[in-house]
């Protein structure tokens, strides 16, 4: 059975305080009653904001990155204790753009999974190759090492409650989407990986997202593949009508 989806809206370097309520007051009545899990990652200036205009609604707020750190001498983190009071209560981790422009490593996010967890954190693990690494064909050594490395020392208990976000590097951002057949194919990769690592029961279990460039034009494809559970959304969840045709787009699959 298929499991209900999550849409992860990921707002990046926008929406201040103002800008979020004010998008959140008219999202939330249009998507009152739909059955996907509904979850937005506003900048961390606007996580206090977001988490008190949702109130009593369905829509879950979370944090776009976090410290390694519960606390000390780390001018300009923000701490998993910190992203709680304000309102979290999940954290995407090891975002391409924090890899690439921030140069995050494995073993880092590795260490931000396991503090999210004992936070008790939700962790939205971002994993995707590059355009090189796929022309290379070295996208399953990659994926492989990177769910190793950032997951691979959870027990069972601990890896059941992450969600997994696959976002192909090359389709974000760029307009590019992977077609429904190779995302499904990744996903299914990752999901086998899951499966050899745990357990069956583990595999099924973890949702796994695609991201990369998803709009409403192309999410229902995309959620038609047995593996993908979910969108996580960058520039569409921006704006109020894509953002809910994405959402929309989803419901038939998440009843």
């Amino acid at each position: 059975m298929k499991k209900k989806p999550y849409i992860v809206g990921n707002w990046k370097l926008h929406m201040g305080p103002q800008e979020t309520q004010d998008f959140l007051n008219e999202l939330l009545p249009q998507v009152e009653g739909l059955s996907p899990h509904i979850w937005v990652a506003p900048p961390f200036t606007s996580i206090a904001e977001a988490s008190l205009t949702t109130k009593n609604s369905a829509v879950c707020v979370g944090a776009q990155n976090m410290s390694a750190h519960r606390s000390g001498a780390y001018t300009g983190e923000v701490s998993p204790g910190m992203l709680k009071e304000c309102g979290a209560s999940f954290v995407l981790l090891g975002h391409s753009e924090r890899r690439h422009h921030f140069h995050e490593r494995n073993e880092m996010i590795g260490q931000k999974v396991k503090l999210a967890l004992e936070e008790e954190l939700t962790p939205v693990l971002c994993i995707g190759e590059t355009e090189e690494e796929r022309e290379r064909g070295t996208v399953e050594a990659v994926l492989k090492h990177q769910l190793k490395t950032c997951i691979g020392q959870l027990t069972d208990t601990q890896v059941s409650k992450v969600l997994i976000a696959y976002e192909p590097v090359w389709a974000i951002g760029t307009g590019k989407t992977a077609t429904p057949e190779i995302a499904e194919e990744t996903h299914a990769l990752c999901r086998s990986f899951l499966e050899k690592h745990w357990n069956a029961e583990v595999a099924i279990r973890i949702p796994i997202l695609y991201g990369g460039s998803v709009k409403p034009e192309n999410t229902g494809d995309l959620m038609q593949q047995p593996n993908i559970d979910g969108a996580l959304v960058g520039g569409a969840s921006l704006n109020v009508t894509s953002f809910r045709e994405i959402i929309k787009n989803t419901e038939d699959l998440a009843r």
